[in-house]
């Protein structure tokens, strides 16, 4: 029988271990699991205020992070992140840019630069919801 172990101390062997086998499968199926991570940084002189993460795989562009520091915000810097974002997921061909984000951060943001809600896992946490958001480049 196969052992179940809790890892502490997470190594990039351990990672590999999980995404090896999803690598394998995934190939098999006619797809190659190989993201691209695209990060952004914000500056503000040699300060980073901010920034963004995430990956491109198989024609879509997912962010996994976009933050701002407080005293950033408000200035079009998480636009212009976002436009970089989409203007680097149309040279590599993506079809889309999508996210998530909760309902206490910032939603009405991505709804106003075109970006739609596709999915709402509620009560995570508690009283409020993770919303998901795509745009797809060929609705604008």
């Amino acid at each position: 029988m196969t052992e179940l172990r809790i890892i502490n101390d997470v190594q990039d062997s351990h990672f590999e271990g999980i995404v090896g086998p999803l690598s394998t499968f995934t190939e098999g199926k006619g797809f190659s699991y190989a993201p691209e991570t695209i990060t952004i940084g914000a500056f503000a002189g040699e300060k980073q205020v901010g920034g963004l993460q995430g990956a491109i795989l198989w024609d879509w562009f997912y962010i996994k992070l976009l933050s701002l520091s407080e005293e950033t915000r408000g200035h079009g810097t998480g636009r212009r992140i976002l436009e970089k974002a989409e203007a680097i997921a149309r040279e590599r061909g993506c079809v889309g840019v999508w996210l998530d984000t909760y309902t206490f951060q910032s939603p009405e943001f991505y709804r106003a630069l075109g970006y739609q809600s596709f999915g709402e896992l509620p009560d995570h946490p508690r009283g409020h919801s993770r919303i998901f958001f795509r745009k797809m480049f060929s609705e604008g």
